[in-house]
């Protein structure tokens, strides 16, 4: 069973380039004083929660349109309460986790997989209580994705 696992896992690994330039795509829309700013302080500015609500906002789209069957997207106020647009929060988190470390530049695909199957597991935890992880990383996607989802979005997780 683990090996079938493995297998599936392995032939997700060329879709995790086009995470990597999703992630280079939100980091590059912030400017330098930004990145600098979350870098050195490890917060985020508002022009910077402006970018990442409009970029997670597209990142939501194309899934529901591409995968979802959807011929009219859902209203936004039901949008915010789909996986897609807690799952793109997630990844835009880690995308600022690599961001605040200086890029994508030098990690290896493994490693973002790891991060991008960890960002849909923190997705579905945000409709809960919680997550039990012993991943600190994880446990940190998990945690900010949650704290964005008020100020970005206006809902609460668990919702």
């Amino acid at each position: 069973m683990a090996a079938v696992a493995r297998q599936q896992i392995d032939r997700l690994m060329p879709s995790v380039n086009y995470a990597r330039s999703d992630i280079d795509y939100l980091l590059a829309k912030l400017s330098a004083k930004d990145l600098k700013i979350f870098r050195a302080q490890h917060k985020l500015t508002p022009e910077m929660m402006r970018t990442m609500s409009k970029v997670v906002t597209a990142m939501t789209q194309q899934p529901m349109t591409e995968f979802g069957g959807f011929d009219v997207l859902p209203d936004s106020r039901d949008a915010v309460y789909s996986l897609p647009l807690r799952f793109a929060l997630a990844n835009a988190v880690v995308a600022f986790h690599w961001g605040k470390k200086g890029g994508l530049k030098t990690v290896d695909l493994k490693r973002l997989q790891n991060d991008i199957t960890d960002a849909s597991y923190v997705a579905y935890a945000t409709f809960y209580d919680g997550i039990v992880t012993r991943d600190d990383k994880m446990e940190e996607v998990y945690v900010n994705t949650c704290n964005l989802l008020r100020p970005l979005f206006g809902i609460d997780p668990g919702a």
